[in-house]
């Protein structure tokens, strides 16, 4: 484990994920959208636009 981050298990592991977890969704939602993205419009990108194009293994 780094020092940093607290025992699995522990109430203080709880705090600091929720602060780690804080910490990445303001980063995510404050981030601007490069101007090549620009027209894709408003919000997060979160995945392909249709099924198809999800890989699958067999």
């Amino acid at each position: 484990m780094t020092e940093n981050r607290p025992e699995r298990g522990m109430p203080e592991f709880e705090a600091w994920l929720l602060a780690k977890a804080q910490k990445w969704s303001d980063e995510l939602i404050t981030t601007e959208i490069p101007e090549e993205l620009a027209d894709v419009g408003s919000g997060l990108i979160a995945g392909p636009r249709s099924w198809e194009d999800v890989p699958t293994v067999f």
